[in-house]
Formats: structure tokens, C-alpha cells, sequence
């Protein structure tokens, strides 16, 4: 509603309490994270994004016991497939194959480019 009415400021904040309380909750907080993303772009802080996705990354919990199909839906896997992909996108190959290696992908099986 926020981001509709042009009050980009509350969107923020509406967007990072979502993020703050429930990054392991459900998908509405990686969509959070994504208009976060979107926000940062429209204002030029493109530099903040790769931060932004390192920070939600590292807060977001590893599901315990998952079969792998769940895994891949978890906010930690889908948060650390756009950590990765934004690294690869900065040119930080090598931290975006960490990345990728971590949440059990390989890097040759996707396009980060």
C-alpha cells in the first residue's frame, strides 16, 4: 500500500519489519526482501543490494531434515540463490559459487548471467 501511494519511506520500513520478524516464516518475507531490492534500485543504491541479500541471507536458517524438494522452497535456499546470483551479477564469481555450494547447487547447472 505504501509503495502504491508513493511513500516510499514507509514502504521501507513496512518491508524491513517484515524481514526483521519473519525471514524464516513464510514466502512473503523473501518477497519483502525482493522489494526491498526494488526499492534500492529505483533510488540508484544499486551497491546496497548485494548487502542487502548478504545481511536477509545470513539470518535466514537452514531447515533441519528437509527432503531436498522442500529445502529448495525454504526462504534460506531461495534467499541464497539470489545472494548468488546477485554476487555473479557484481562480478564476484568465486562468492557467488560459495554461495551456490552451500545451498547444494551446483554453479554449472545454472545461469547467474
Amino acid at each position: 500500500l505504501w509503495t502504491r501511494a508513493g511513500e516510499k519511506a514507509k514502504a521501507w520500513k513496512a518491508y524491513q519489519e517484515v524481514i526483521t520478524r519473519f525471514i524464516n516464516e513464510g514466502p512473503f518475507a523473501v518477497d519483502a526482501v525482493r522489494r526491498c531490492e526494488l526499492l534500492l534500485r529505483e533510488e540508484g543504491k544499486r551497491d546496497e543490494v548485494l548487502k542487502l541479500y548478504q545481511d536477509t541471507f545470513k539470518r535466514a536458517k537452514r531447515p533441519s531434515r528437509a527432503a531436498p524438494e522442500f529445502l529448495r522452497a525454504s526462504n534460506w535456499f531461495r534467499l541464497g540463490l539470489a545472494y548468488a546470483q546477485t554476487l555473479a551479477l557484481d562480478g564476484k564469481e568465486p562468492e557467488a559459487r560459495k554461495v551456490l555450494n552451500e545451498i547444494g547447487v551446483d554453479p554449472a547447472a545454472i545461469r547467474t548471467r
